[in-house]
């Protein structure tokens, strides 16, 4: 898929112009690739392991599993600024809340602002 593909997709899904995608094509895995991905092996400890922290290991880890079009989202949600995952698969866009793994299309409460992937 090349950039444009990606950045349309995920500009209408999530409802954000506010895409920064940085390579040039994305290979896309299947959700059931994307679900596979460890969880970040870290206990949640507030401003210093928190969501940023879990959504950046987690793209590191889909890295590490070849897995290439997941990125980290910055909005709101949960009451307030937070960070979480996205991944364009072949089955569609999902989210992904790496402090419990949850996986979703759309959420309430969740407001994607920006997303780097």
């Amino acid at each position: 898929m090349n950039v444009i593909q990606l950045w349309l997709k995920l500009a209408w899904k999530l409802r954000t112009p506010f895409i920064l995608p940085l390579d040039l094509r994305y290979q896309v895995a299947t959700l059931e690739q994307v679900k596979a991905i460890p969880m970040p092996p870290m206990t949640y400890t507030p401003e210093i392991r928190d969501c940023d922290d879990f959504a950046w290991v987690f793209k590191g880890m889909a890295a590490q599993a070849q897995i290439q079009a997941v990125g980290m989202v910055i909005g709101r949600g949960l009451g307030g600024l937070h960070c979480w995952n996205c991944a364009v698969t072949a089955d569609g866009v999902f989210q992904i809340e790496p402090q419990t793994g949850e996986t979703f299309q759309k959420k309430k409460g969740y407001y994607p602002g920006l997303v780097i992937i």
